[in-house]
């Protein structure tokens, strides 16, 4: 996965990030209601998955504003991640567990959407992260920082791939989803 390094002696905003990470605890949460009434639609008119959509729809809007693709390196280093790519949750009702699954960001909807089915299918079997997953975690303790709308958002420590992951809030608030 590619970054840049950032040098935050020459980053105009570098002094102010270094105030805010040696004296402030930085945790920024969000949420906002969303109508998806057009997107419903599109997805049915389309034959899409609507998660797969939303997912898609969000993580193009990640990906489209810098302020959101900060991490850390291995060393320590502050970088900007190229792209970000979601993690997301499938639920399997029939013993209230969660497969966490990963598909690589693709700008184009045909080929991010194929792929989140496959990945989707290969992890409805297992209940567990699958190989291919970054190993970081989207929860709120993650280094970093975490961005919740109708997702969650966690820069990983370990140099593998950025992530992002949705929430259940669009279930919760539906009435039908495992935290209703």
């Amino acid at each position: 996965m590619k970054y840049t390094k950032i040098n935050l002696d020459q980053w105009d905003r570098g002094e102010l990030f270094q105030f805010y990470m040696e004296h402030m605890r930085i945790v920024m949460s969000l949420t906002v209601d969303v109508d998806v009434t057009r997107l419903i639609r599109f997805t049915r008119q389309s034959g899409l998955n609507f998660y797969g959509v939303m997912v898609w729809t969000v993580s193009k809007v990640v990906n489209a504003h810098d302020e959101f693709k900060y991490g850390w390196s291995k060393g320590g280093d502050l970088i900007r991640w190229e792209v970000i790519s979601p993690s997301y949750v499938h639920f399997h009702p029939e013993d209230q567990r969660f497969t966490k699954l990963f598909t690589p960001f693709s700008p184009d909807l045909a080929s991010f959407h194929a792929q989140f089915l496959a990945d989707k299918e290969a992890g409805t079997a297992g209940t567990s992260c699958l190989g291919k997953h970054p190993t970081s975690s989207t929860s709120p303790a993650c280094p970093g920082y975490d961005i919740a709308t109708a997702t969650s958002m966690c820069s990983t420590t370990d140099g593998s791939l950025p992530q992002w992951s949705p929430g259940e809030s669009m279930k919760r608030n539906r009435g039908d989803g495992p935290c209703h």
